[in-house]
């Protein structure tokens, strides 16, 4: 008897320890959802931009288009020591059809590819949260196409698609 007594009283001294699969399908699901969420929260304001049709397809008209290659990076670490990898597409434009600048970019792709790779490794994290963390980091691509096609100039660098994990 005692010996049952003993594993009664063991068995209710100890810890249940459970696994939260539920919660964990929960949070993920729940994240998902932000991020759908967050997507069309997105192109709802890209399109919503106070522009016609029309003055959208004339400045499209206006400008030539260059894709770059896709960069696959690791980013820096940021104040907390994490590491994160980054893909990211950029269109460049230029100002005018056949322009004396794409030109040019096309001649030295390679240059302002090797430019921006090592400009990206440099980047944490942190530094493409917010609106502005974005508009620096633009600027700075449009400055190092710039200065390998220059005299010459690009119009603007497009973020076509922008991934960080």
């Amino acid at each position: 008897m005692a010996g049952r007594v003993y594993g009664l009283e063991s068995v209710s001294q100890r810890v249940r320890v459970r696994t939260p699969g539920k919660h964990i399908v929960m949070f993920v699901a729940g994240a998902g959802l932000l991020v759908a969420a967050a997507s069309v929260g997105v192109s709802v304001v890209d399109h919503g931009a106070e522009q016609s049709a029309e003055t959208v397809t004339s400045a499209a008209a206006a400008q030539n288009t260059i894709a770059l290659r896709e960069f696959l990076v690791d980013l820096a670490p940021d104040r907390h020591g994490r590491t994160a990898y980054l893909r990211l597409n950029a269109i460049v434009s230029f100002r005018g059809e056949g322009s004396a600048a794409a030109a040019l970019f096309n001649l030295r792709r390679a240059e302002v590819e090797e430019r921006i790779a090592f400009l990206l490794r440099g980047l944490s994290r942190e530094d493409f949260e917010g609106e502005e963390g974005m508009a620096r980091v633009k600027s700075e691509l449009l400055r190092r196409v710039n200065l390998v096609i220059a005299p010459e100039s690009a119009a603007d660098v497009l973020i076509a698609d922008l991934v960080i994990q």
